[in-house]
């Protein structure tokens, strides 16, 4: 099982310099939040990438998951806010309902 993801790329046009990285995927099993396993884990991966030379660390995190925000925002500061809309693609299945 993955628990922590991190990659060159991330969602975001805003930051790309090779002293940055991003945590692209992230997730704890219900039963162990709130026990310190992902700030530990979060405390280890920046201790690599330091060592890598990486200086910055950037989340992309879905702001509608209310364990992730109040997870997140803990460690880290938002400097970006972004929404995107997906279009059901089934509505072009269904038929129109005149009113």
């Amino acid at each position: 099982m993955r628990l922590l993801k991190i990659l060159k790329d991330g969602e975001t046009f805003i930051v790309d310099d090779s002293d940055y990285i991003h945590v692209s995927g992230a997730f704890c099993l219900p039963e162990h939040r709130g026990q310190g396993v992902y700030p530990n884990l979060l405390n280890y991966a920046i201790h690599i990438l330091k060592a890598e030379n990486y200086s910055r660390l950037g989340v992309d995190f879905e702001s509608i998951n209310p364990t992730a925000w109040g997870f997140w925002l803990k460690y880290f500061s938002a400097y970006t806010h972004g929404l995107v809309r997906r279009i059901d693609e089934h509505i072009l299945s269904r038929k129109q309902v005149a009113l």
